[in-house]
């Protein structure tokens, strides 16, 4: 889990969720707005999951990228990462690989 300073409160979803620009990769999807401060969230559906350990397990491996790349985060927006069908089949390694690659499409950081 992040710190509560870093994850976006419940009246600040639907906003990044209406009016975010979309970034796609093949398991995850990305949502960010511009925003005064550096925030957070993940989402992931039951129709992702169905199980709430697995779906436990997707979001702590995400929460778990973005505690490690909160550093080198080069804009403050208001960012949501969502799960696509299949992100549970994913190894730990594929994961980060993928959200790195998604956060650089973003233009959000630069990740080596």
């Amino acid at each position: 889990m992040l710190p509560k300073s870093k994850r976006i409160s419940k009246e600040f979803i639907q906003p990044v969720l209406q009016k975010g620009v979309v970034y796609h990769s093949p398991h995850f999807l990305l949502r960010t707005v511009a925003a005064p401060a550096e925030a957070y969230a993940v989402l992931v559906s039951k129709k992702v999951a169905a199980g709430a350990a697995d779906r436990n397990r997707i979001r702590r491996r995400i929460y778990s990228f973005i505690r490690e790349t909160l550093p080198r985060v080069t804009k403050t927006t208001h960012t949501i990462i969502s799960a696509k069908p299949g992100a549970q089949t994913l190894s730990n390694t594929a994961t980060v690989l993928e959200l790195k690659g998604l956060l650089e499409k973003a233009h959000l950081s630069r990740l080596q």
